[in-house]
């Protein structure tokens, strides 16, 4: 799949239902301070954040692009991949996403596009951007660093992530951006219900005899170009997590590759 679609893997099984929440509290006032977190503290492990302890601001996160200092909460917030959106709507409310990419408006690639029709569509010009007046922006590892560079030259607050698909991975990625959104309490109550999502399937799944797992094949159309979804793609993580049998990463295929 494209990377501008492909970024999609930071969005993980059970958190589409989560949006529901979501979407009905899109106007709710920002919460509180944090209340005291479960011990032990379930950001200690998260890789990207300085001082998981530091839940007041400015605070630091490490993102592909280098050590990050986040002064405020942010309060407008953008980001340039349809996965990052779709989490930023499951974790805060709805008037905090001033602006989205064309991608996140199709229902065919998007699980928000009813939540983000109305927004201005950004792309990956820095002026149009800006423009927005936001306080943060979030990237996948797809977004070129001289992007990034600009932005960041411009004075706006730019985070850009990593991108793992397997299902701890997902789950440090729910909490990591609630970190840098000011919305840990929010980030911990989705991650585990994603976690409890995950792990019904898999005792589901796991009554199964390896026989009986259907061998599957994802091919997506985008632009002109047809791609597949091998070992490490977001397509490949659900298969795998479904309990299905991926040909293309018993092919050998990683990613996303074109093959068509």
């Amino acid at each position: 799949m494209h990377p501008a679609i492909r970024s999609a893997g930071f969005l993980t099984v059970g958190i589409v239902l989560a949006l529901a929440i979501a979407a009905c509290g899109g106007s709710s006032p920002t919460p509180a301070p944090v209340p005291p977190l479960p011990a032990p503290n379930p950001f200690a492990a998260v890789a990207g954040i300085v001082d998981p302890d530091n839940h007041g601001w400015p605070r630091e996160v490490d993102g592909l692009n280098g050590r990050i200092t986040i002064a405020a909460k942010p309060l407008r917030i953008v980001t340039l991949s349809v996965g990052h959106d779709e989490m930023t709507y499951a974790l805060v409310p709805a008037e905090r996403v001033v602006a989205v990419g064309s991608a996140t408006k199709n229902p065919s690639y998007s699980n928000v596009a009813h939540l983000a029709r109305d927004l201005p569509t950004i792309s990956r010009e820095p002026e149009v951007i800006l423009a927005q007046n936001p306080d943060i922006m979030v990237t996948s590892p797809f977004v070129k660093a001289e992007i990034v560079e600009s932005l960041s030259n411009a004075g706006l607050t730019v985070v850009q992530t990593s991108l793992e698909n397997d299902p701890q991975a997902r789950i440090n990625n729910i909490l990591f951006l609630g970190y840098i959104y000011g919305e840990e309490a929010r980030a911990v109550e989705l991650a585990a219900e994603v976690q409890a999502r995950y792990d019904a399937l898999q005792a589901v799944v796991a009554s199964k005899p390896d026989a009986a797992r259907p061998r599957v094949l994802s091919a997506t159309r985008y632009s002109d170009k047809l791609y597949t979804a091998g070992a490490g793609s977001t397509e490949g993580g659900v298969i795998d997590g479904a309990g299905g049998v991926n040909v293309a990463a018993l092919a050998g295929l990683e990613r996303n590759p074109i093959i068509s």
